[in-house]
C-alpha cells in the first residue's frame, strides 16, 4: 500500500516541482486544494491549516478490507489528494513545512493519517535523498474518533506538526521496526513497545538556545524483569547504545541540532540511559550483531 503511494511521487511530482513553480497564491490554497479534488476527482476533502501545517480530510465508508488492509477505491482517492496537496504546496508560495492527508470511516470512527514532511519530497526531486530513505520518512498515524451515522462529521481537528516532534515518532516508529526483525534483544527485555517525544530542556540547564531533549519510552511487559536486572550490564549497555544509534542516523539524515541530548526512560518514567549531544553523536561500532553476540557470551 505505502509503496504505491511513494511510486506515485516518484512518477508525478519531478514533472509538477520543474513546470508550476508559484502557480498557487497561498491565501487561496485550501479553496484550490478543495476545489481540484473535486473538479478532477470528484473527492470531496475537508482543508484546514494550523501555523505551518496543512491538512485534508477524506470520509469515506467501509474503510477497511476484510484483511483490515485499505482497498484499491480507497487507496485510489488517498492517491488523489495527495497528488493534489503535493502539487498544490509544491507550485506556491513557500509557507508550509508539513501536509497531512487523511482518511476516516464514520461508522468505525477510525483515521489514518500520512504526513509528509514538504523538504523530504523537494529533496527526492532533486536526488538529495534516496527513494528508500523517502520511503521512510513518511509518517503513518492512526486513532479512533467517535463514530456518527448520519449528518455532518465532527470538525477535523488537525494538528500542527514541528520537525523535532516529527522526527522522534520516526524515530520510534524506525526502532520498533528494527525490534520486529530482532526478536533477541525484543524477547531478551521483553519489549511491548517504544514511544518517542521530544521536550523542551529546562531553561536553567539548556547548553543550546531554542533546544530540548529526545526521549524514548520503553514499554516492558508487565511481568518482565526490571530493566537493570536483565543481563549484564554490557548487554543492557549494547542495547541502550543500539537505540542511540538508530536516534542518530535518524536525526543525522535531517541535520537538527536544535536538543541538549536524548534519554531512555521505561514506563513509569525512570531513566534507563542518557547521552548528552556529544556523546549521541560520537560514532559507534555497537550494531546489532554485537549485541547478539554479547547476549551469547552470557
Amino acid at each position: 500500500m505505502i509503496i504505491r503511494l511513494v511510486l506515485l511521487s516518484l512518477v508525478v511530482l519531478g514533472p509538477c516541482l520543474a513546470g508550476c513553480r508559484a502557480s498557487y497564491p497561498t491565501s487561496s490554497m485550501k479553496q484550490t486544494i478543495a476545489r481540484i479534488c473535486e473538479d478532477e476527482y470528484g473527492v470531496k476533502v475537508e482543508v484546514k491549516e494550523v501555523g505551518n501545517t496543512i491538512g485534508a480530510l477524506i470520509v469515506v465508508k467501509n474503510m477497511l478490507l476484510s484483511d483490515l488492509s485499505l482497498s484499491d477505491q480507497v487507496l485510489k482517492k488517498i492517491e488523489d489528494v495527495m497528488l493534489t496537496v503535493s502539487r498544490v504546496t509544491l507550485s506556491s508560495e513557500e509557507r508550509y513545512e508539513f501536509f497531512v492527508i487523511a482518511i476516516l470511516d464514520p461508522d468505525t470512527g477510525i483515521q489514518v493519517s500520512f504526513v509528509r514532511y514538504i523538504k523530504d519530497i523537494r529533496r527526492l526531486i532533486t536526488d538529495d535523498i534516496s527513494r528508500n530513505d523517502y520511503f521512510q520518512r513518511l509518517l503513518i498515524e492512526t486513532e479512533i474518533r467517535q463514530p456518527w451515522q448520519s449528518g455532518s462529521p465532527p470538525p477535523y481537528n488537525l494538528k500542527e506538526y514541528k520537525l523535532e516532534g516529527f522526527l522522534a515518532r520516526q524515530i520510534s516508529e524506525r526502532i520498533q521496526l528494527q525490534l520486529q526483525l530482532n526478536l533477541v534483544s525484543r524477547r531478551i527485555f521483553q519489549i511491548e513497545g517504544i514511544d518517542g517525544g521530544y521536550y523542551p530542556a529546562e531553561e536553567n540547564r539548556a547548553r543550546f538556545k531554542d533546544s530540548g531533549v529526545f526521549r524514548l519510552t520503553v514499554r516492558f511487559h508487565p511481568e518482565a524483569l526490571p530493566f537493570k536486572s536483565v543481563g549484564t550490564p554490557e548487554i543492557r549497555k549494547n542495547f541502550t547504545h543500539m537505540l542511540r544509534r538508530m536516534a542518530r542516523t535518524v536525526i543525522k539524515r535531517y541535520g537538527f541540532t536544535a536538543f541538549e541530548g536524548m534519554e531512555i526512560v521505561d514506563g513509569a518514567g525512570e531513566r534507563l540511559a542518557y547521552f548528552d549531544r556529544q556523546a549521541f553523536n560520537r560514532e559507534s561500532m555497537n550494531t546489532l550483531m554485537e549485541l547478539i553476540r554479547s547476549i551469547k557470551k552470557k
